[in-house]
């Protein structure tokens, strides 16, 4: 989870490779309130399940996620609430979702990072690089 202006990163969550994305919302929300005021919540609308909604609002920010083409408001309460107005709404609830650009930046620029830092491992560990990430600085006197 991070910040769409400040992109920084609140907190991540790290499972195995066949863990389900849409369960790690109320965790990372969760983490990230306790630090931060957090006022809405911008994501994909693989993670618009009515658990995620509710959470959401309990930390009292405001749901921007889409719904699939098969939703309906049928739940009832604050799903019902989220559908109706992402229904109505739509060009105002864009303005707000559209902003998740800015996360998929800094994801790409996590990426970049990690990448960077595998490929110097790599070459220390297979191409025997010698990496000195502190040198001693020299006296000037000397």
């Amino acid at each position: 989870m991070c910040g769409v202006k400040t992109r920084i990163i609140t907190d991540v969550v790290i499972e195995d490779r066949d863990a389900s994305d849409l369960g790690q919302l109320p965790t990372l929300l969760n983490t990230t309130v306790q630090n931060f005021t957090v006022q809405e919540v911008l994501a994909d609308k693989v993670y618009n399940v009515a658990h995620n909604q509710e959470v959401i609002a309990a930390a009292g920010a405001e749901a921007f996620i889409p719904f699939k083409k098969s939703h309906t408001g049928r739940k009832g309460g604050l799903w019902k609430k989220a559908f109706l107005r992402y229904q109505e709404n739509r060009e105002e609830f864009l303005l707000h979702y559209h902003q998740r650009s800015h996360i998929e930046t800094a994801i790409a620029q996590i990426k970049v990072i990690a990448h960077n830092i595998y490929v110097l491992i790599r070459g220390i560990y297979e191409d025997g690089l010698a990496a000195e990430f502190f040198p001693k600085k020299e006296d000037a006197a000397d």
